[in-house]
């Protein structure tokens, strides 16, 4: 569902689209809303502020915006190689379970620490990470607030389960 943003004052703020409330921050959809995971906005231009950057291009910078609407928390990934050494610019994907598959929802790179996140709703993503020819898959729950650890263990052809249960953020 697509709704109106709108910055004033130095906030955000929303309103629908086609079913205006008398006040800001209120409308049919604030329930589910309040069970996303990820939310996100484009603002046009070279935007710089304090909301979380999900991607950047020439013309927009794309915003993660979840916590005007929902409760959140950090997913915290640590990438690590067989050995158990941190693995610097890898590439994690944070993916979201829907329609019986898991989809992108942000690209993030570790640091030389081999840590990235994600500020997210209270629910659970799959965090799937490489570097060159190695790749590896964890679960991350955000409420828990812990770090996952994703070891890039597996290689190309190798076939591989995932075996686990997630959990959607509670109403």
């Amino acid at each position: 569902h697509a709704w109106v943003e709108a910055w004033a004052d130095g906030e955000w703020y929303f309103l629908g689209a086609c079913e205006p409330e008398a006040v800001l921050n209120l409308g049919w959809f604030n329930a589910p809303a309040s069970r996303g995971i990820l939310m996100h906005t484009k603002a046009f231009g070279d935007y710089d502020g304090p909301e979380e950057v999900i991607s950047k291009t020439a013309c927009f910078t794309e915003i993660n915006v979840t916590t005007n609407y929902a409760p959140v928390g950090k997913a915290f990934v640590k990438v690590v190689d067989e050995e158990g050494k941190a693995v610097d610019n890898a590439t994690v994907e944070f993916k979201v379970y829907n329609y019986a598959e898991f989809y992108t929802v942000s690209i993030k790179s570790t640091n030389a620490e081999g840590l990235t996140s994600l500020e997210a709703g209270l629910g659970d993503l799959l965090a799937w990470g490489y570097k060159g020819n190695a790749y590896g898959f964890t679960k991350c729950s955000i409420a828990k607030g812990d770090t996952a650890t994703l070891v890039l263990d597996k290689k190309p052809g190798e076939s591989y389960s995932l075996d686990m249960d997630i959990v959607p953020p509670m109403e």
